[in-house]
């Protein structure tokens, strides 16, 4: 081995300057750096979590736009809570004792400060002729107050059977389910805020002595946001300690020495302190998206540190362990030869981040340039805090053969790490050729997986929130809205025959998809309203007398709009009666089964309502399901994309940072065969890209590529000063780097990997598919740098060359 290499510097030399400079005033440096994490520690207790989920849709600005001014029109179909009263014993929900219960909750519910109003059967009132004649109608509650008696009961039951707009929304088919709607003040939707009412609700059902043989459950889309946010706040207090842990456990077993722990330690939680208390200053939060920005910095952190340690441990070897003064040089010269790669590799993985910026989501955007400023403060922690504590670890010694490094050679790592290495550059050809192949069934595989993302895909099967959303589904019309909203410049264009026998055909089309659970409309209170007229249910008999129909139809909504108090209509057409809503609730059909129900419909109404009629009516498509669908589908492509697009990049930084175009070409397939074999592996799975999964992709892409940037850094330094390379020089080469920076990288990916098995204990399925799908791609990128990075590096670097022609080649 040369050991020429790795002598001193020379005193004088810049490089000698600032690395022998910042370990010999390491004190003073450890002091400096240690106050500044006292009091960023002291900052960081105070970042804000917003795990709000409406905030993924930011940057679909005109999309949002229309979503909101929609709902402040008609109101809002989302932010409602549903209490469910199930009766678990053979009487159903219309017993006396279940009626009080619904009519004191619904008295109980209104006098919260955050609640609206509460639709149920003891706040709705019913449509009935005036008993003394009369064009309009008057509305009658379902439940009278007073004593509710088995009479009282049954007049119930006969006024919600003789009601076919009850069913299926207030009240199941079989009695057996009803429905309390609490619909939430909507200048309220942060999470926090939320949270607390959804807390308010579950204490007020509590405290309301659910009678004996009934219990009450909470359902909705707040319901829902709000257990996704306890559950992820869960996995921040429990989930990262128990991370951290497990990677100082693993460390202590793979460095057999405790004090390798304390450097790596102290150098992760120094960063961490200083990225959150950055966040902090900064005004941020932790959101939705990048909650995963502590243990993605955690990972980079412990990654580069091991490398460090590694390297430290071969500088040892080369002298007395014992001796203070070499151990400062054998810390200064691990510094300067770290360094370099740790900077390389902190800029090519925060330029992955930063090309989210690119994104339409302004999540997405606010991750890239968090991370990349993590990822920069996790690098000055990392070089800072090991020069400073190096000196104090003391690895194993071992004895090593002629030609090895000491150290590495006789450690099972090691050895491991050059059994596929010297396999390699056995059968370089048959090692890449496999490899490519591999990566061709992988994308075979992995070609037609979609872009899907589903609500219940956050929650196991045998989860309450799921069990409770599917009753909901299957008793009560769901709770999933999308809107359709058609609009002319003619008043009461809806009351004309043609249009109005075109809604009805529009609905019994709609009614007729799978995912549509319910429907309502202003065509469905209409026809109640025709039934209890004089001279009732005429409608559907004046489809061939459009004069008729039209009378009877300004008949109908005439006499609606008289009942001002109880006005129906304000839910589903304007003041200005231009403006129409179709309310529809869906089941979790997920982002591309929502997307494809809107490319269905928008086909149905442009054949329903051609643009080119001579009464144009506008339509569009809105509602909380539709705008998440297009916003999450759009960030997981604006990722992939990014992802495309940052690749390219990284290879680029890789061959100018290294001098060498050479390196940044070979670089390219032990990158790309991670991402690939990923993506294949979800096909297998049968996973879908989803939110949560497109993530592994952004995090692994940064991890592979600094291990493979640790590889090339190593191996150019073992053939720098050959002024003629033969083959057995790089092999000799590709020997060393193996045996010294692949036990790191074999090291740093049993370290990332069990530090995921942790968090397959998250009760989150999204988080356990993470931990998976990053081992996954941990594994594979291994393979990459050990294998397919050795043979293409045997098979492409030119020998007999000097090393300043090869870094022009």
């Amino acid at each position: 081995m040369n050991q020429g290499r790795d002598e001193p510097p020379k005193t004088g030399t810049k490089t000698r300057n600032w690395a022998y400079w910042l370990v010999a005033h390491r004190k003073g440096v450890l002091a400096a750096v240690l106050a500044i994490t006292a009091v960023s520690a002291v900052i960081a207790v105070r970042i804000d979590y917003d795990f709000t989920p409406q905030a993924i849709f930011s940057g679909e600005n005109e999309l949002v736009a229309y979503s909101e001014q929609v709902k402040a029109t008609f109101g809002h179909a989302e932010n409602i809570i549903i209490v469910v009263l199930q009766a678990t014993s053979k009487e159903d929900c219309l017993t006396p004792a279940a009626l009080k219960w619904q009519l004191q909750f619904a008295d109980d519910a209104v006098g919260l400060p955050e609640v609206d109003r509460v639709d149920s059967l003891a706040t709705t009132r019913l449509p009935r002729p005036r008993l003394f004649g009369g064009t309009g109608l008057m509305f009658v509650p379902v439940i009278r107050e007073g004593t509710i008696n088995h009479e009282e009961a049954q007049l119930v039951r006969e006024k919600v059977n003789d009601q076919p707009l009850l069913e299926g929304t207030l009240i199941s088919p079989d009695r057996r389910f009803t429905a309390l709607v609490l619909h939430l003040d909507p200048r309220r939707k942060d999470i926090d805020h939320v949270t607390a009412v959804v807390s308010k609700v579950e204490q007020l059902t509590v405290q309301s002595k659910v009678p004996a043989g009934f219990r009450a459950f909470l359902g909705g889309l707040p319901t829902m946001r709000a257990a996704i946010v306890q559950g992820l706040q869960r996995d921040q207090i429990t989930i990262i300690p128990l991370a951290a842990l497990v990677f100082a456990l693993v460390q202590i077993v793979l460095f057999r020495s405790w004090t390798g722990v304390v450097v790596s330690a102290a150098a992760v939680a120094t960063g961490l302190a200083w990225t959150m208390a950055a966040l902090v200053l900064l005004g941020q939060s932790l959101t939705i998206i990048s909650n995963v920005l502590p243990i993605l910095l955690m990972i980079v952190g412990v990654s580069s540190c091991v490398h460090f340690l590694n390297e430290y441990a071969e500088q040892l070897q080369r002298g007395s362990v014992t001796s203070k003064t070499f151990a400062t040089d054998a810390a200064a010269r691990t510094t300067q030869r770290i360094t370099l790669a740790c900077l390389l590799t902190s800029l090519t993985t925060a330029l992955g981040f930063l090309s989210l910026l690119a994104a339409r989501s302004q999540l997405l955007g606010a991750l890239g340039w968090q991370a990349a400023m993590g990822i920069g403060l996790f690098f000055i922690a990392t070089v800072l805090v090991c020069s400073g504590l190096m000196p104090i670890y003391r690895p194993t010694r071992q004895v090593a053969p002629s030609g090895g490094p000491p150290n590495s050679a006789h450690s099972p790592l090691a050895r491991g790490a050059w059994a596929f290495g010297r396999w390699a550059i056995a059968w370089p050809r048959l090692t890449v050729s496999c490899g490519v192949a591999l990566l061709f069934i992988a994308g075979l595989i992995g070609r037609n997986t979609e872009i899907n993302s589903n609500l219940l895909e956050t929650f196991d099967k045998n989860h309450p929130q799921t069990q409770q959303m599917h009753l909901l589904e299957e008793q009560l019309g769901g709770f999933v809205p999308m809107e359709i909203i058609l609009s002319s410049d003619t008043q009461k264009w809806f009351l004309t025959a043609d249009h109005w026998l075109r809604l009805c055909e529009l609905e019994i089309r709609i009614s007729t998809q799978s995912g549509v659970i319910n429907l309502r409309s202003l065509v469905g209170v209409m026809r109640e309203v025709d039934r209890q007229l004089p001279g009732g249910r005429q409608l559907p008999n004046l489809v061939d007398d459009p004069s008729k129909l039209e009378r009877r139809l300004e008949e109908c909504y005439q006499a609606l709009k008289q009942s001002s108090k109880h006005n129906a209509t304000r839910y589903f057409v304007t003041e200005d009666d231009r403006q129409l809503r179709i309310l529809m609730n869906l089941r979790d059909l997920g982002t591309q089964g929502t997307l494809d129900l809107a490319d269905w419909l928008a086909v149905l109404l442009e054949a329903k309502f051609p643009p080119t009629a001579a009464s144009r009516i506008e339509t569009r498509i809105t509602g909380e399901s539709y705008v998440a669908a297009v916003a999450l589908t759009q960030f997981i492509r604006d990722l992939l994309f990014s992802l495309l697009g940052v690749s390219g990049l990284i290879f680029i930084v890789i061959g100018l940072v290294l001098r060498s175009p050479r390196l940044g070409l070979i670089s390219i397939l032990p990158n790309i065969a991670p991402l690939v074999v990923t993506l294949g592996y979800l096909g297998i799975r049968g996973y879908t890209i989803s939110m949560s999964n497109v993530i592994v992709f952004a995090i692994s892409l940064g991890v592979a590529v600094d291990d493979t940037i640790h590889f090339l850094a190593r191996f150019r330094h073992e053939i720098q000063g050959k002024a003629d390379l033969t083959e057995s020089d790089i092999i000799a080469a590709i020997r060393r780097t193996c045996l010294g920076t692949g036990r790191a990288v074999l090291m740093t990916t049993i370290l990332i990997v069990c530090g995921m098995a942790i968090l397959l204990l998250s009760t989150f399925v999204p988080t356990r598919r993470f931990a998976e799908l990053a081992a996954v791609t941990m594994l594979s990128a291994l393979l990459g740098d050990l294998l397919l990075l050795p043979a293409m590096l045997k098979l492409f670097w030119p020998t007999g060359k000097s090393d300043r022609a090869k870094a022009a080649a």
